[in-house]
C-alpha cells in the first residue's frame, strides 16, 4: 500500500519579503498549523532563499527528485 507523504516547501528571495512580508519560518509554521489541522503528515521541510527566476535551486531540486521516485 502507497501512503501519501507530504512535504513542506517554502521560499522567499528577497531580505525585503523575510523582514516585511512572510518570513520562511512563517510560512513553515503557517503549513504545519494547515498539517495538523487535516491530519496530514509531513516528512520533510525544506526552506530555501533562491529567486524564483532560477530553476536550479538545491532544495527545489532535492524536492523534485523525491518526488519523482
Amino acid at each position: 500500500m502507497i501512503k501519501n507523504r507530504w512535504v513542506i516547501y517554502c521560499r522567499v528571495s528577497t531580505e525585503e519579503q523575510w523582514k516585511n512580508w512572510v518570513s520562511l519560518d512563517y510560512q513553515v509554521q503557517s503549513c504545519e498549523k494547515f498539517a495538523n489541522t487535516n491530519n496530514i503528515k509531513v516528512v520533510n521541510i525544506f526552506k530555501e532563499t533562491y529567486s524564483w527566476a532560477f530553476f536550479d535551486r538545491p532544495q527545489l531540486t532535492i524536492l523534485l527528485d523525491l518526488a519523482s521516485r
